[in-house]
């Protein structure tokens, strides 16, 4: 599916359960998906979210099973909770320096992610971001370790690595034990 260059929003639940859609090309006029847009798109294996995109808004992604590749433009400051939860083929996520912000729940269940770096504009971690991704050995914070310590993570902080494997995350200084 081509998206024409007219659509500025893709609404919420858009293209909720097309379990037939592999393929969509959004254009650069598209400045919001909204909440639960691509809910169980559960074929959809890549996703290039167009520039002017500021946020990903809650489930945006959630349950597209066979998505393996997803690149978040520096437009993006904000991945609202349940973004790609689910998302149990995703392999590689590119967070950009923008993002300040993870909601809770926004990669959980991703159980093929092995790594993940986190940008130094990281303001606040939601709880459970990381839960049950279960492939998760590497960490890295492309920050200070007394940065990554000032990060905001929720009041059930040791819930965002629930069942991962990495055991620390490397910051640019060093290791700070999970």
């Amino acid at each position: 599916i081509t998206i024409p260059e007219s659509v500025t929003k893709i609404g919420e639940w858009a293209f909720d359960g097309c379990t037939s859609l592999e393929t969509i090309i959004i254009p650069k006029s598209v400045t919001e998906i909204g909440e639960w847009a691509f809910y169980n798109c559960t074929s959809l294996e890549n996703i290039r979210i167009p520039k002017g995109v500021t946020k990903i808004e809650p489930g945006a992604f959630e349950g597209c099973s066979s998505l393996k590749n997803v690149i978040i433009p520096d437009s993006v400051t904000v991945i609202k909770p349940r973004a790609f939860e689910g998302c149990t083929s995703l392999e590689l996520v590119v967070i950009p320096n923008s993002v300040t912000e993870i909601g809770y729940c926004a990669f959980e269940n991703c159980s093929s992610l092995t790594e993940i770096t986190l940008p130094n504009s990281v303001k606040s971690l939601g709880y459970y971001i990381f839960g049950n991704c279960f492939s998760l050995e590497t960490i890295t914070y492309n920050g200070t370790r007394d940065k990554w310590k000032k990060v905001k993570k929720d009041t059930l902080a040791d819930k965002w690595i629930s069942g991962i494997l990495a055991k620390f995350v490397q910051c640019t200084d060093g290791l700070v034990k999970i």
